[in-house]
């Protein structure tokens, strides 16, 4: 058993560290990131979404975003091209060549809640009938404002939908790119459910283990204490989750390529915008390149800004999940206590090859 606690333990810290260091990355309109020596500085731009929105999903520059996908796409299948995409969609709404979306003009789609759900397509009002038609045949509602069509079921959410014209333009719409953006803001969409997520957490071991009992009718062959590592991952994410105000995921396809962009904003006041906002003490070091494995088939390089305050936010969230959890009797401590030594040896560069070499073995 207490083995399979030391796993756990190792399991859940190697997955927070991993999920910090890979996904989360602090929106931060006018600090430059940490770059290597060959690669440029830039900026970080802040995550575009609506406040009282749970999820958007925008294109701005839509015959752009069709043109960018077709490049993808042909690579795939030649006849896939930007036109042809185009003409596909533009046959489900009554304008096979889509001229009644203007050059430079797109759409958004709108989550309030997930009953709630309007979508905002910038239509030139020559084409309006046609558009109105196609939608309506789809059991849509619609009203045209401002050069906008505003898309719903109920006539309620056409109407909300109609209101926030002004905002979606203002805020959404403002900035014309080919691209497509998502933002989800994770710490509201948490803080509406969280009721039910926390009773579903609290019965998760144990309902997993009676289901696997079921299908396999008897006692699960896994190790004992393998279902609390699975809920502590989950806890750990949704840890990280609700400390994150707001994600943008952007979708960047031109010129054969796919160029995907994540970008998160962390809550005022909690742990990971403390992590975030730490000053930059380790740099990118020239001498630990992945390069040198440079026949490695996945090749890795990663910095570390601040390893002081990158424990003091492990240390943080395992205090927080060994309170959750009632983990009091684990050796917890005394392996955070081996974490903080080593993060205070380590100068901030990590280079790693895998399936380097002749030999085909992680390397």
């Amino acid at each position: 058993m207490k083995r399979i606690q030391w796993i756990g333990i190792v399991i859940v810290l190697g997955l927070m560290l991993a999920v910090v260091l890979v996904l989360v990355r602090p929106a931060a309109p006018t600090a430059p990131k940490v770059a290597s020596p060959e690669q440029p500085v830039s900026t970080i731009e802040q995550p575009v979404a609506l406040d009282d929105a749970m999820l958007t999903l925008t294109v701005s520059d839509f015959h752009g975003f069709l043109d960018g996908t077709g490049s993808v796409a042909s690579q795939v299948s030649p006849m896939m091209s930007g036109a042809m995409i185009g003409t596909m969609l533009g046959a489900q709404l009554g304008d096979p060549q889509l001229a009644g979306i203007p050059a430079g003009k797109g759409f958004a789609v709108v989550m309030m809640s997930p009953t709630n759900i309007f979508a905002m397509v910038e239509v030139d009002e020559a084409a309006l009938a046609a558009y109105t038609n196609a939608v309506a045949k789809k059991g849509l509602l619609s009203v045209y404002r401002d050069g906008v069509l505003v898309l719903g079921t109920t006539p309620s959410i056409v109407e909300q939908g109609a209101d926030r014209v002004s905002a979606v333009r203002g805020v959404l719409l403002a900035k014309r790119s080919p691209t497509l953006r998502i933002a989800l803001q994770p710490a509201r969409l948490i803080a509406e459910y969280k009721t039910g997520i926390d009773g579903l957490l609290g019965s998760f071991s144990e309902k997993l283990e009676q289901s696997m009992q079921t299908a396999q009718g008897g006692a699960p062959e896994v190790p004992q204490g393998t279902f609390k590592i699975l809920e502590a991952e989950l806890r750990v994410l949704l840890s990280l989750a609700e400390q994150v105000q707001t994600t943008e995921v952007t979708l960047a396809p031109a010129n054969g390529s796919l160029q995907i962009v994540e970008v998160d904003q962390a809550v005022p006041g909690s742990r990971l915008a403390a992590l975030c906002a730490a000053p930059v003490v380790n740099r990118w070091s020239p001498k630990v390149p992945s390069g040198v494995c440079a026949s490695g088939a996945f090749q890795l390089e990663a910095c570390i800004p601040n390893s002081r305050a990158l424990s003091v936010f492990i240390n943080g969230e395992m205090e927080h999940l060994m309170d959750v959890m009632d983990l009091t009797g684990t050796p917890v401590k005394g392996w955070l206590d081996y974490m903080n030594r080593s993060l205070a040896l380590y100068g901030g560069t990590v280079s790693e090859s895998i399936f380097g070499g002749e030999t085909g073995s992680l390397s």
